[in-house]
């Protein structure tokens, strides 16, 4: 099974399947099941609007298998900005611990346009 689907911390998400256009698509993408396992997390995340420590954690993991996806980023710093709104967190403490994170995966791929 999956990282996710074993995971009582997530078992109260269904995932979400990409629809790649029916059931004989013309040019579906062959994800690995850790991509497509976490993307089917993320969108069911995302449809419920959910901002949490654990939706942070989904995405990092997300971005570790593909770190171009402005989507994934986008989320990501919404989640961090609304988790400091509903004081779950503190905001410096939060940026600086992401800036430092970013720090360590900008210096692995040089030329990724997408980090916020």
């Amino acid at each position: 099974m999956g990282r996710y689907s074993d995971s009582d911390e997530w078992a109260d998400i269904t995932p979400i399947a990409q629809n790649d256009g029916g059931p004989n698509p013309l040019a579906a993408i062959a994800y690995t099941e850790e991509y497509s396992e976490a993307m089917g997390y993320f969108r069911a995340v995302a449809a419920k609007n959910e901002k949490s420590e654990r939706a942070l954690e989904l995405t990092e993991h997300i971005i570790s298998m593909n770190p171009a996806h402005y989507t994934i980023w986008l989320y990501r710093a919404n989640t961090i900005f609304e988790l400091q709104k509903t004081n779950q967190s503190n905001l410096q403490d939060d940026i600086l611990e992401e800036l430092q994170w970013l720090d360590n995966l900008s210096l692995k791929h040089l030329k990724n346009y997408q980090i916020w």
